[in-house]
């Protein structure tokens, strides 16, 4: 089975920190050239500012450019409103693709307090989506945001100029609230790096049909667009492509834990529960990401979550996973997290993947 939508990558900056800025503008290149639509990037403290990255990118690649996800606590949303504005100014008309969600449990509260997330999330949209349309902006009518911002109550903004490409929002959540409110006020859902694992566990179709369910109760004419994230991880070396997964594993398993994934679903996907418990424990103490993955990260983990091995290893799963976005109605694939090399991915799936596809 093809595939009859989109397809993207998503640029992982928190586990592809060995590229620079410049590398990863050329990368992009490099996927437009092999005929990708779009490249979504990852936000993380401690790495490379995902907004930078997306404006050096959208300047060098004929790409729609998008973030997977952008976490509001991490910046203020008046300037992330004239980041966006910006950023408009270098697409050339191509759509800028906001994924936003709360961002993960395994990494967020290390540095911020997550204060009224849902609240958060929902009022985050609502003042970007006014201030991008042209509107002037009370902040009193965003009490979560001026609380944890502390933005002026008696204070109003309006952009200096209109954003120059179509600003689209994304809710990158995937539990029943947050898609519920994906579903109301945003443009389509975005099923990051859990789309294999809530696929394996029958989870999958339950979410979607929650969120086109309150989008249809909001509006009865929305088509909410969907994308899913395909998480991949190829080396020709099978076993350096599994400790590169294992990375981004890491705090996905604590992600599951919080969102009242049982240990009898993680005994179906080879999992002991207890090896999540301490995996979260180290993590919420201060364990980087690196450390936790080589540490406490196992290998049943990582292949509940990802595609991951040699290309030779790889073809059958991703097109079998491929062809399960084709029946659940995925407006685009994006292939996520890339492994070790991430040329050397993008010409394994531009000669054996994208072929299939098309």
């Amino acid at each position: 089975m093809g595939f009859s939508g989109e397809l993207g990558l998503q640029f992982t900056l928190q586990v592809a920190s060995h590229y620079t800025t410049t590398e990863l503008a050329d990368l992009a290149g490099m996927a437009a050239r092999s005929g990708f639509d779009q490249v979504w990037l990852s936000d993380a403290l401690r790495y490379r500012n995902v907004l930078v990255v997306a404006a050096a990118i959208a300047s060098k690649a004929p790409l729609k450019i998008g973030t997977a996800i952008l976490v509001p606590y991490f910046r203020n949303p008046v300037d992330v409103a004239g980041a966006l504005l910006a950023l408009s100014e270098l697409t050339g008309g191509r759509e800028i693709s906001l994924g936003i969600a709360k961002g993960s449990k395994g990494q967020v509260p290390q540095y911020v307090h997550m204060s009224k997330p849902f609240r958060v999330v929902r009022e985050s949209v609502g003042f970007w989506q006014r201030l991008l349309g042209g509107e002037e902006v009370k902040f009193s009518d965003y009490p979560a945001l001026c609380a944890y911002f502390q933005l002026n109550e008696d204070g109003h903004i309006r952009l200096a100029a209109l954003p120059k490409s179509p600003v689209l929002f994304y809710g990158g959540g995937v539990g029943p609230r947050f898609l519920k409110i994906a579903g109301e006020i945003m443009d389509g859902v975005l099923i990051g790096g859990y789309f294999i694992t809530m696929l394996r566990l029958g989870r999958l179709e339950q979410a979607l049909a929650g969120a086109e369910q309150a989008a249809r109760a909001a509006n009865p004419k929305k088509k909410l667009r969907k994308v899913c994230e395909l998480n991949l991880a190829v080396a020709s070396d099978g076993e350096r492509a599994v400790a590169e997964a294992k990375k981004y594993t890491a705090h996905h398993m604590v992600s599951l834990q919080a969102l009242g994934y049982t240990p009898e679903e993680f005994g179906r996907l080879g999992i002991d529960y207890a090896q999540v418990d301490r995996l979260r424990e180290g993590l919420h103490a201060g364990m980087t990401i690196e450390e936790a993955a080589r540490d406490l990260v196992t290998d049943a983990m990582a292949r509940a979550c990802f595609v991951a091995g040699s290309p030779g290893q790889c073809v059958e799963p991703v097109l079998e996973l491929a062809g399960q976005a084709q029946r659940l109605g995925f407006d685009q694939i994006s292939f996520a997290k890339l492994g070790p090399d991430y040329a050397e991915t993008i010409r394994f799936l531009s000669a054996e993947i994208l072929p299939k596809l098309r």
